[in-house]
């Protein structure tokens, strides 16, 4: 009876042990196991800790490149900021040119002309600055809008300069 039992487990045994090894401890089979326990195992680990490792790797770029990206936004605020400061200062301006403008006497034909030429000029500056003032505000974000409208900026600061110094040459 006994040979029996061992003749019929000998098959079962020897088909468990025929069964393609994997690196998984936990597959297998009774060889399965005994081949993952070796060196497969601390493959697996290796290779885990490299995937740790890489994504670590991966999570510091991001931050940088997160901290990189909120130091551009704060730079550009900044030159938004100021941008916008000086917008206002020449709005204001051109509000006391015009008041000057009014206020001037032209006695004469030539005096006139040229109060009436200041006049149209001083509302054309204003429209311009008003349209500045609606582009800064949809340029926040873009340092190429920023840097044109910094240029256009320092063009209209100049004409009011320029505006101002032939009042006071008609106010002579």
């Amino acid at each position: 009876m006994m040979n029996t039992k061992l003749l019929l487990l000998t098959p079962a045994l020897l088909l468990s042990a025929c069964a393609t090894p994997t690196d998984d401890p936990t597959k297998g089979g009774l060889l399965g196991g005994i081949h993952g326990l070796g060196g497969a195992y601390d493959q697996r680990i290796e290779a885990r800790e490299r995937n740790l490792d890489a994504l670590k790797q991966a999570q510091k770029n991001t931050q940088d490149q997160q901290q990189d990206l909120r130091q551009e936004h704060t730079r550009t605020k900044t030159e938004h900021d100021i941008l916008n400061k000086k917008v206002t200062t020449l709005t204001t301006s051109i509000n006391k040119l015009e008041a000057s403008i009014k206020k001037t006497k032209a006695n004469t034909t030539k005096k006139q002309q040229q109060k009436a030429k200041l006049s149209k000029r001083a509302t054309q500056l204003r429209g311009e600055a008003k349209a500045l003032k609606v582009s800064l505000s949809a340029a926040q974000n873009n340092d190429q809008e920023l840097a044109r409208l910094r240029s256009e900026e320092a063009r209209l600061s100049k004409e009011i300069k320029a505006l101002q110094e032939d009042m006071y040459l008609l106010e002579l």
